[in-house]
């Protein structure tokens, strides 16, 4: 294998393919809910950045982790040496000013969510030396994917232009993704309370943190339920089989969160908590696809078949190392 295609599959390593699908979905749930019929290249555009923002943000965070990735994740290829930090930022760097170039043709309001968006990725090693404090950090992260989404199909120039419900949207984003981020550090013990991470499993024990996972679940549960509400229209308007593809989608999705969380208080171990962590992915997916359904419900079941064959096939390519 030539140099070239070396470095672009360590790049894809970097960026953890199997979880583009997670900002893909949480992105979409944005666009659906201010899509104005815009121009097409706006749609692909604000669509094909949401779906691989996952990708930037954890290259991003990992190039500040190595000391902890040595002890957890040892095969990653910045840890190996096989790709070079140095080329990781250089890349990062110039995506990153392709994306905020895009977004000023856009909408430049995006530019302010890419900063944010930004800093809480810059800080967030940071925050996982404050216990609970590191799964929400990296919550609002993702959070700002239903704004990307919004306001690169729309024309809305400020948050107050934006309908009520992608803050509530985006709030249910935070919450659930900071279970997902919980879950995960179950599977990093070692390497966190050897490099002074201080996350819930370190500082209580694993047996004790393991139902502080619940409450996330709970919150995906309520959110499902409060899409009902008229006052967001959402439900009063949807056709009734918008409705059906809805309660399928997020009655999975949730169900498939606490079947995540029941894997983990039954066994709360590091080794364990990698499965925990897929069947949480699979149910974060559904659940912020579900709302998606109330709008365009052919848009929902067809991406969402499509996501989770696809995530799939890249799961199973972790498995050899435990971590995904």
């Amino acid at each position: 294998m030539n140099k070239t295609m070396q470095l672009l599959k360590n790049l894809w390593i970097t960026f953890r393919p199997h979880f583009f699908f997670v900002s893909g979905a949480a992105g979409l749930s944005g666009m659906a809910f201010a899509y104005l019929d815009p121009p097409l290249w706006r749609t692909l555009a604000t669509f094909i950045i949401c779906f691989f923002s996952y990708g930037l943000i954890q290259a991003l965070c990992d190039t500040f982790d190595l000391e902890t990735d040595r002890i957890n994740a040892p095969f990653r290829p910045m840890v190996s040496g096989e790709l070079p930090v140095k080329t990781v930022v250089l890349v990062l760097s110039v995506t990153l000013l392709g994306v905020a170039v895009i977004f000023f043709l856009m909408n430049p309001i995006l530019l302010g969510v890419q900063l944010i968006a930004l800093v809480f990725s810059l800080t967030y090693n940071g925050m996982k030396r404050i216990p609970h404090a590191g799964p929400l950090w990296n919550g609002i992260i993702v959070a700002t994917l239903p704004y990307i989404g919004a306001f690169g199909i729309s024309e809305a120039r400020s948050v107050a232009d934006l309908p009520p419900v992608i803050h509530f949207n985006a709030v249910i984003v935070c919450f659930v993704y900071a279970g997902f981020v919980l879950t995960g550090y179950f599977k990093d013990v070692t390497g966190d309370s050897q490099t002074g991470y201080r996350t819930a499993p370190v500082v209580y024990g694993i047996r004790k943190a393991r139902w502080q996972v619940l409450p996330y679940s709970l919150f995906a549960a309520g959110g499902f339920v409060l899409y009902y509400w008229n006052r967001f229209g959402l439900w009063e308007k949807a056709a009734p089989e918008a409705k059906v593809i809805y309660a399928i989608l997020g009655i999975v999705g949730v169900t498939l969160l606490v079947l995540s969380n029941i894997i983990l208080i039954r066994d709360p171990s590091e080794k364990n908590s990698y499965g925990a962590l897929l069947w949480y992915t699979r149910g974060m997916v559904l659940t912020f696809l579900s709302p998606v359904a109330l709008g365009y419900w052919h848009v929902a079941l067809g991406t969402a078949f499509v996501f989770m064959i696809s995530m799939e096939y890249f799961l199973l390519k972790t498995r050899r190392t435990g971590q995904a």
